[in-house]
């Protein structure tokens, strides 16, 4: 909840399906939300998101940032 709020209305442009974009996942260090997913992008390796990690894969069909929040 923290991240998305924290997404919301960003500069960058970020929509939540750009957890899929690993140019966004280079700002990791900047938004809580894009570090928590790449964490588990790091943990669960070779296994598909939408497997390791359906519901925050369905997330990210969401038109935009507020309505995760």
């Amino acid at each position: 909840m923290f991240g998305a709020s924290q997404l919301c209305n960003n500069p960058e442009g970020y929509v939540p399906n750009s957890i899929h974009d690993e140019t966004a996942m280079m700002d990791k260090d900047a938004y809580m939300y894009f570090g928590c997913i790449d964490f588990i992008k790091s943990v669960k390796k070779g296994v598909a998101f939408g497997e390791s990690s359906p519901m925050l894969n369905d997330i990210s069909a969401v038109p935009n940032w507020d309505k995760v929040a």
